[in-house]
């Protein structure tokens, strides 16, 4: 499970939005929480050698602001009962956070998705789409609402885990299972399947028998949930019976949307 929460900030409230999850996530775990500042390099015309002002006071200043920065919010957080620390850094985001994750196993990164840009702040969209790409670790994605205070109490109500049939999206699982018993909460299992329209589309020729064919889709895509329903149960998860929606006539029609089916666990 996880010992380390790692929460990077831009300095932004927006990027602060993951700081109630991390404190949700962290709090039943006792992991502890490590706040992450990445200032990029400064630019040169920052500095002025004729006038004793050099690269490298430059640099220290940027670094200075940000420790202040994470030393407040160390602060309230460790006034709240949590085990924190700092950590602020020069260089490109993306790639420190990737390389600052790795030197801990068992580390969450818990991150929002945008925030402001500038100088001292990069853009948090561009940056948790690099780190998604560049890492293996897990991350919770917060989407920040520009509406909301920071700071705001937040709660989880439930875990979706949307299902292809893919190794690749089984591998979420444990981390579903692991934060299920943490944080006492339901998994939900998805699997969408498209409509017989979409199904049949690329077909050149029309098949007289797609509603069997569509139907058979359907009871696939029942018993892959209920074997990954037994499987969840194995990882530490209570068995419960699946919760399935009653198929209509009308749901199978040629024009109907994708639809999903669903296996509760709670």
């Amino acid at each position: 499970m996880y010992k380390r929460i790692l929460v990077p900030l831009d300095g932004s409230e927006t990027a602060e939005q993951a700081l109630p999850y991390a404190q949700l996530v962290a709090r039943p775990l006792l992991a502890k929480i490590e706040l992450l500042r990445v200032f990029s390099t400064p630019p040169s015309e920052l500095s002025d050698p004729a006038r004793g002002v050099y690269m490298d006071q430059v640099s220290d200043t940027f670094k200075n602001l940000a420790e202040d920065y994470l030393n407040e919010k160390a602060a309230n957080l460790k006034e709240a009962g949590f085990s924190v620390a700092t950590n602020v850094l020069e260089g490109d985001a993306a790639s420190i956070i990737v390389d600052e994750t790795e030197k801990q196993p068992e580390t969450l990164i818990v991150m929002s998705t945008h925030g402001r840009s500038g100088i001292t702040r990069w853009t948090m969209g561009s940056v948790t789409d690099k780190v998604i790409r560049a890492t293996g670790y897990p991350i919770l994605i917060i989407h920040s609402k520009s509406a909301e205070p920071a700071g705001q109490e937040v709660e989880i109500k439930d875990i979706i885990v949307p299902l292809d049939g893919s190794p690749m999206a089984e591998q979420v699982l444990p981390h579903a299972v692991s934060l299920s018993k943490a944080l006492r909460l339901g998994i939900t299992l998805l699997r969408c399947i498209p409509s017989a329209a979409e199904y049949f589309s690329y077909m050149d020729y029309p098949l007289p028998n797609y509603d069997e064919l569509y139907q058979q889709v359907e009871e696939d895509a029942k018993q892959y949930l209920e074997k990954m329903r037994v499987e969840v149960s194995g990882l530490g998860r209570p068995e419960y019976k699946p919760i399935w929606p009653t198929v209509t006539p009308l749901e199978r029609s040629m024009t109907t949307p994708t639809k999903c089916r669903i296996a509760q666990l709670q």
